[in-house]
């Protein structure tokens, strides 16, 4: 299984775990994780600032993609794990 079947997998799992303190523990690990490496540093307003104002303008310019043809592209065409995913979120929502 590759690695992009593998993070979709996780993120499936994620997604319906009911499990409270399994979750805070998931969650603990991580942010323990990012806390020790340097690229996780909060963005200054002025870089988040520049972030929105280019999602607005790409969005103006129609340089978005549907998240369905992000997660296609993610799972490499794997249409079975796109189609589970997509599923699992309309479920959770409605």
């Amino acid at each position: 299984m590759d690695i992009q079947t593998r993070k979709l997998n996780l993120i499936t799992y994620l997604a319906q775990l009911q499990d409270e303190s399994f979750f805070e523990k998931i969650e603990e690990y991580i942010l323990s994780k990012l806390e020790k490496e340097d690229h996780t540093k909060p963005f200054s307003v002025e870089e988040l600032n520049k972030r929105i104002d280019q999602s607005l303008e790409d969005s103006k310019n129609d340089k978005v993609i549907e998240s369905k043809i992000y997660f296609l592209k993610l799972s490499n065409g794997s249409k079975d794990i796109l189609d589970r995913f997509c599923k699992r979120a309309i479920k959770e929502h409605l």
